[in-house]
């Protein structure tokens, strides 16, 4: 968390000379998002949403600026979905499923080379994850709602055994993402930018 919050301050110090710079931006957001789910993590869950909410707005105002850009509409489902956690933890089923319905929509539509990619793979079942979560949590629920959580809880089971045994098996950046060290001796080292791991 706090290589994560001296990050984001250098950041800062160097966009208050740029401020138009769109890479300083998107750095500026994905540090706010790594922050917040840090917080998250550590059940800081007002300061998280502070700073993932953040992020989303930052996220947001890039892609309308850049609507052909599928990278940044990544970045815009990504904490989105982690802001949708956190207002799950908050006991805000309706807002987390909101969002984790756009943020899958998202991902969704992105391109095949972008869908293929280990961080989409990584996001996707978080947004199923949160959706299924969040529609089983709603005061409303019925029938046909308990049945679309249960199928959005499936695809994402299905996407982490895929992480776990399928064909994304050997990336053990995945792997240890959801699974922590396997034990197979070739595990890689997760980056900070991940925004797990020691330094997160």
């Amino acid at each position: 968390l706090e290589s994560f919050r001296r990050g984001l301050a250098l950041v800062l110090e160097v966009q208050a000379r740029q401020p138009n710079d769109v890479l300083l931006k998107r750095d500026v957001a994905s540090f706010r998002e790594n922050i917040g789910s840090a917080l998250h993590r550590a059940g800081e869950l007002t300061a998280a949403e502070h700073e993932l909410r953040q992020a989303v707005v930052s996220h947001g105002e890039q892609s309308a600026n850049d609507p052909s850009n599928a990278n940044i509409r990544l970045d815009v489902a990504s904490s989105t979905i982690a802001l949708a956690a956190v207002r799950l933890d908050l006991g805000d089923a309706a807002e987390a499923s909101s969002a984790a319905s756009r943020a899958v929509a998202l991902l969704e539509a992105l391109p095949q080379g972008l869908r293929n990619d280990r961080f989409t793979k990584k996001t996707l079942p978080e947004g199923y994850y949160v959706w299924g979560r969040a529609l089983t949590m709603l005061p409303s629920r019925d029938d046909a709602l308990t049945r679309q959580a249960c199928q959005h809880l499936r695809l994402a089971s299905g996407m982490l055994d895929d992480i776990a045994n399928g064909t994304r098996a050997k990336d053990q950046w995945l792997k240890r993402f959801y699974f922590g060290d396997t034990g197979d001796g070739d595990t890689q080292p997760i980056s900070a930018e991940a925004g797990v791991g020691e330094d997160a």
